[in-house]
């Protein structure tokens, strides 16, 4: 759009601390940039941009307020082309990871195939992007080492059934049956794409197909309008957010979409300092005892290990390599990370922290098909009581699906404070 009034029937400028827009397609562009420098001119000077990101047609673009900026670091983006080029186009996504004091979050623009058949390969390209969009850890994916991560973009997934029954129940707005027939949601449901990830309600008709400047949509293909634009969220079960809108605007009519919005609300963690408190005492150690999967469906293990990221270094805590091929490996004495220390002796701040398990075969000559997933262990409810051998469990991911279940034996005790 070329008038910036449009805008604001799609985005609530001017109502939040940080804001994330992203747009496919946009190859109208006479200048390198001219979009994101489109976007900040309607934010005006209140806002600032964080950073942008361009692959292609596929965008994203993060501001702030300018008060807040000194709350955010770890500003990094990255992008992921999918493969399969010559069957589904320039598809992919662009990716901007940040922290908002110590709460860590990823936002992602992506465009998926096209065509009502693709429904596989819109998985696959999912799975490339969850696996090998280079943000933040590069040890773990993307879906297990974020606070929240907040997914957008064109996914191209179809409502799949005859356009008579659509328009019946467009002509209801009986959206939630019309949604009954929606891929997406299946394949979430069917083949656990995407886990973890959730939309709000969706109370709004489907954003495409349209005649471009009209509110009418096309009927030459015969196929029923669909969802293809859509916002979703995989935030910690401890985690404090809440939406508070997620629409469509019909200002925007520039293409055969309808935009999208969805606003948020949550609650940042304020950073601890150590400073302060650093003679006191407990001072919590993490050590395991044993780590095994009770469950798995991935692929095989040949030599197995694992690591273990924790907030309280940048560096993995790593196991020795097991040489047994299993699909179920067992982490016992030396192939276990060794004890991890804590920085910090406030049992109400650790508590929204959280360790990260990464698993890895080494049998793999390329270091990039190593990895075999990780798990995301929240410590809400894991610190305290002290001196207690306790049993645990998490799921395992890889490429944004739910490929096992590990349990480990863990006991946390004070290692004190030594000046």
């Amino acid at each position: 759009p070329r008038d910036s009034n449009t805008l604001e029937g799609w985005i609530p400028k001017g109502k939040f601390d940080v804001y994330a827009v992203g747009a496919q397609e946009v190859s109208y562009q006479k200048e390198e940039g001219e979009w994101f420098k489109y976007v900040q001119a309607f934010f005006g000077k209140e806002y600032l941009t964080l950073a942008s990101m361009q692959m292609w047609d596929i965008t994203i673009i993060v501001l702030c307020r300018k008060k807040c900026l000194l709350k955010i670091t770890n500003v990094e983006g990255s992008t992921k082309a999918t493969l399969f080029k010559e069957k589904c186009g320039m598809k992919g996504a662009a990716g901007i990871a940040l922290k908002y004091h110590n709460t860590s979050m990823a936002f992602i623009s992506c465009h998926l195939a096209a065509r009502i058949e693709r429904t596989k390969m819109r998985k696959i390209n999912t799975e490339e992007i969850v696996n090998q969009i280079q943000l933040a850890n590069k040890d773990t994916d993307l879906s297990t080492q974020f606070h929240h991560v907040f997914w957008m973009g064109d996914m191209n997934y179809r409502i799949e059934c005859p356009v008579e029954d659509s328009d019946t129940l467009l002509a209801a707005e009986d959206y939630n049956k019309l949604l009954t027939h929606d891929q997406l949601l299946t394949e979430q449901r069917e083949n656990g794409i995407l886990y973890g990830f959730k939309e709000a309600p969706i109370t709004f008709p489907p954003t495409y197909r349209y005649k471009p400047g009209t509110g009418a949509y096309k009927q030459d293909r015969g196929r029923a309008p669909s969802y293809c634009d859509r916002i979703l969220v995989k935030s910690l079960k401890s985690a404090e957010i809440k939406c508070t809108d997620y629409g469509m605007s019909t200002d925007v009519k520039t293409s055969e979409h309808m935009p999208v919005y969805a606003t948020y609300e949550l609650q940042c963690i304020r950073p601890h300092l150590n400073c302060f408190h650093r003679d006191q005492e407990p001072r919590p150690m993490f050590t395991f005892t044993n780590i095994k999967f009770i469950e798995q469906t991935h692929l095989m293990f040949r030599k197995p290990v694992v690591w273990v990221h924790s907030p309280f270094s940048d560096h993995a805590i790593k196991g020795k390599i097991m040489k047994a091929g299993t699909m179920m490996p067992e982490f016992t004495g030396d192939y276990l990370p060794k004890p991890i220390k804590s920085t910090c002796q406030m049992t109400e701040y650790l508590e929204k922290l959280y360790f990260i398990f990464v698993f890895k075969d080494t049998a793999e000559p390329r270091e990039d098909k190593m990895f075999r997933g990780a798990a995301q262990w929240e410590l809400t409810g894991k610190v305290e009581p002290y001196d207690q051998e306790r049993t645990d469990t998490c799921e395992v991911l890889c490429l944004g699906r739910k490929v096992g279940v590990i349990e480990f034996t863990y006991k946390v005790t004070n290692y004190g404070y030594t000046p």
